[in-house]
């Protein structure tokens, strides 16, 4: 009798083992469909999210550069920042905004120096150590990403007013 139940212990603990090592066997490639699975969508997901940023900062570059070349051939704006008239430029500058849809813009004399904003009060600061400005100053146009005061990294968007064929 003490040999029939060392067999029958023996076999109900042999089956234990195998039924464990099945459903071990069994959730370890689950699991690694499964997170394959998972992973392969999350990069998918991230890629689809990288190319909607993309398509996004591209779209805001577009707007930027037309809205920006808009404003340098208008006239007003031309005779006024000639003429240093602060208050119409800003005036000018906050309706812009208003219509373009972007976030700042400022009027700079041909040495620099801010006559206008049409995003805050204030202006006689000088701009010269800004990239962006110093080719807007010789004539060039230019857009990238630059550290400004107003913000920590800002896309910015020059153009030179001409009068003429000067800058």
């Amino acid at each position: 009798m003490g040999t029939r139940r060392t067999l029958l212990g023996r076999m109900i603990l042999f089956l234990t083992a195998a039924i464990f090592l099945f459903v071990l066997t069994i959730g370890a490639v689950s699991y690694l469909i499964l997170s394959s699975n998972l992973e392969n969508k999350a990069m998918d997901d991230m890629k689809s999210a990288q190319k909607q940023i993309s398509d996004f900062f591209s779209l805001k570059e577009r707007q930027a550069r037309t809205s920006a070349s808009l404003a340098s051939q208008n006239q007003e704006i031309s005779k006024a920042l000639l003429s240093q008239e602060s208050s119409s430029l800003q005036r000018m500058g906050r309706e812009f905004l208003q219509n373009s849809g972007l976030d700042f813009i400022t009027f700079v004399d041909a040495q620099g120096i801010v006559a206008a904003r049409g995003h805050a009060e204030g202006s006689g600061d000088s701009l010269q150590n800004q990239k962006n400005v110093l080719r807007s100053l010789a004539g060039e146009s230019s857009a990238g990403y630059e550290r400004s005061g107003a913000s920590k990294l800002a896309y910015t968007v020059t153009v030179p007013l001409r009068n003429g064929g000067t800058v």
